[in-house]
């Protein structure tokens, strides 16, 4: 399981399970990133469905659509897996005594 978010030629980016071959790359349950206002206007993450009317959840996207790659904050990470992923998120750096 690779997760990685990338920038679409439209201006999307979306994230999602990435495997890569000869004719681009694969997305397994792949989730849009967007901005939204939340509490006293400050911008907030959100997470939507990429492919909500799709019966299979894998699309294949050809290199030349995508912009750039890059690694998501933990943020982003946790919050994607705990809606589309497996559950698992990265514990902060703090230390619990």
């Amino acid at each position: 399981m690779t997760i990685k978010a990338m920038r679409l030629v439209t201006g999307e980016d979306i994230i999602g399970d990435v495997t890569t071959d000869g004719a681009g790359e694969s997305i397994s349950k792949p989730a849009i990133i967007g901005v939204q206002q939340g509490p006293g206007g400050r911008p907030q993450l959100g997470l939507g469905d990429f492919l909500p009317f799709a019966k299979t959840k894998k699309i294949r996207i050809g290199s030349d659509k995508i912009v750039y790659f890059y690694e998501p904050m933990p943020e982003v990470f946790n919050a994607y897996n705990k809606t589309f992923g497996n559950g698992l998120v990265i514990p902060s750096n703090g230390l619990t005594l």
